[in-house]
């Protein structure tokens, strides 16, 4: 689906100095990268609009609450056991949405990444034939993911099982990394 105008450009940078590279409304493209000297008109503006729109938003997000899980339970709440499944390059749940939580929780230590990457290399007629570029449903869909979807499946059974106290390494291994490796992914990761 195509963009609607008006168009705008915060001109707002990734985390960690993670390149971004943006779509201009002419089809050109740009880099944006930290540290940015602003040079876009109105991307100041923009930026207050979208700190205010997260101010305002954060008794709903998660990641005002992510803390409160483990490191920080509610009085009278007992820390949870959790386990936290993402994907490189989910459209539907981008990485650094997905590490921000992750990092206001620390939570890393009990995040399964599936490299998605891996598998988009792996993948073909003998293997994995209908993978998409989206990973977002790996978990869920076997018939893209096959052995990946049953391996995430596998783990998430475990840890239920087990009353949250088992969280498993699954297979095939060569596409999950258990527990996540630091530095936990910033940039968007899209598979062209």
């Amino acid at each position: 689906m195509p963009l609607v105008a008006p168009y705008f450009d915060e001109n707002q940078p990734l985390r960690d100095q993670v390149p971004l590279t943006v779509q201009l409304e002419d089809e050109t493209t740009r880099v944006v990268q930290s540290p940015v000297t602003n040079s876009i008109a109105r991307a100041m503006a923009i930026q207050q609009l979208l700190d205010t729109f997260e101010w305002a938003e954060q008794p709903a997000s998660p990641i005002a609450h992510a803390p409160h899980l483990r490191k920080a339970p509610l009085r009278g709440v007992s820390p949870k056991s959790v386990i936290f499944q993402i994907a490189r390059a989910d459209q539907g749940a981008p990485n650094p949405t997905t590490t921000a939580l992750l990092r206001a929780g620390d939570l890393a230590d009990r995040t399964l990444y599936y490299r998605h990457d891996l598998a988009w290399l792996d993948h073909g007629p003998n293997l994995f034939p209908n993978l998409p570029k989206n990973p977002h449903p790996f978990a869920v869909n076997i018939n893209q993911f096959g052995a990946i979807a049953l391996g995430a499946q596998e783990q998430t059974s475990r840890f239920f099982e087990s009353d949250g106290t088992v969280a498993i390494q699954p297979a095939p291994i060569k596409y999950f990394e258990f527990p996540i490796a630091d530095p936990l992914p910033e940039g968007l990761n899209y598979i062209p």
